[in-house]
């Protein structure tokens, strides 16, 4: 499907990866994957890791720590078994999770815009932890500016910070260096990248919030794939 405007979108396109180019959590399916099911990617070491993902996953949905904590919690315990595990297995099984997620998930309208074309530059910009989602912008041959891994900055105390709202916005726009680009998007936490884009798609995005961004961005806004009224 072409877009309205092709002959003056840019070269640079930015695009999310949950709600946008795929229509789920990739961060819940990961978790599942990975820690929750007994064919886990992390293997033989489910049988004692998997209490601890319920644990912290309980922990959440009481509210008793926040998002950014919970995730933090499974990127360490990833990294753990990480220790333990054959690095091109998991690699493997890691690229397999990603193939199976865009055959059930993936947005054909916008995977068809912001890949296989020779003569546009794709960024997928996330929040989703980088450990997978290097593997989503390797399909789409495009550059991946992700949450990165917790770094540990004395005893009991990490450094982390989520690819999110501002950081997000900031990344991108040290990426593109001045360049324009369409940013591709289905929620408000992207309000920071959205303002300095040059365009804007919304994808299945609400009815309110595309009227939001629209009375901002005017006819640089489009909306692909639109919600229902």
């Amino acid at each position: 499907m072409e877009s309205e405007f092709d002959s003056n979108e840019t070269q640079i396109r930015v695009v999310d990866l949950d709600g946008t180019l795929v229509r789920c959590n990739t961060f819940h399916h990961w978790i599942k994957r990975c820690f929750l099911m007994p064919n886990a990617i992390v293997g033989v070491h489910w049988l004692y890791v998997a209490p601890l993902a319920f644990a912290l996953t309980a922990l959440r949905l009481l509210g008793c720590v926040s998002h950014r904590i919970w995730k933090m919690c499974f990127l360490l315990l990833w990294e753990y078994v990480s220790i333990w595990k054959d690095r091109e297995k998991t690699e493997v099984r890691l690229r397999m999770f990603v193939q199976d997620i865009l055959e059930r998930y993936g947005n054909g309208l916008v995977i068809d815009e912001v890949c296989g074309r020779d003569s546009i530059e794709s960024v997928l910009a996330t929040a989703a932890p980088g450990v997978y989602a290097k593997y989503f912008a390797e399909h789409l041959s495009a550059v991946c500016l992700a949450t990165g891994n917790p770094t540990r900055i004395a005893a009991f105390r990490w450094e982390f910070e989520e690819n999110v709202s501002e950081a997000k916005a900031s990344r991108v726009l040290s990426y593109a260096n001045g360049k324009p680009f369409t940013f591709y998007t289905d929620h408000p936490d992207d309000w920071p990248a959205i303002k300095i884009a040059e365009r804007v798609v919304l994808v299945a995005a609400e009815p309110g919030f595309v009227s939001e961004v629209r009375g901002v961005k005017g006819a640089s806004c489009r909306v692909l794939d639109a919600c229902p009224s």
